[in-house]
């Protein structure tokens, strides 16, 4: 498995979540490219490496295993009842990415960490997590 194949499974799981409420009919969860002419919406979201590729140190049928990190960065509008959307959210965000290694056998361990809630002048709202995969770099 590849770094972008683990990106690519992060992604599958979240665009894969069915929120609780809807804004509007195209309020899904979406991972698009940083940008300054992405105009953020309710449930898009940025996934993006954190920090590189590092070895594990630990020795999986003579092969060592790789340490990666990224930052998903969830935007929100400030529209109505958004702070229980981002509640409802973080649960279902969860739920999603700890069920990344049960279903890639390569990724092999997660850990995820809230890094903050933030909200700018406008009141957009953005939720942020930290998350730290091993995964086998072999391809099986």
């Amino acid at each position: 498995m590849r770094a972008t194949d683990v990106r690519d499974a992060l992604k599958s799981a979240l665009e894969n979540i069915t929120p609780d409420t809807k804004t509007h009919a195209g309020d899904l969860f979406r991972i698009t490219e940083p940008g300054f002419d992405v105009i953020p919406m309710d449930r898009q979201a940025i996934l993006e490496r954190a920090r590189p590729q590092e070895p594990a140190n630990k020795l999986l049928v003579s092969a060592d295993p790789y340490l990666i990190s990224f930052e998903l960065i969830v935007s929100y509008t400030n529209t109505p009842g958004v702070a229980s959307r981002m509640l409802k959210d973080g649960d279902k965000i969860l739920d999603a990415l700890l069920d990344v290694p049960v279903t890639n056998a390569q990724i092999l361990t997660i850990d995820i960490s809230g890094g903050a809630d933030l909200i700018d002048e406008q009141g957009q709202r953005a939720a942020s997590y930290t998350i730290d995969l091993e995964y086998d770099r072999r391809d099986t």
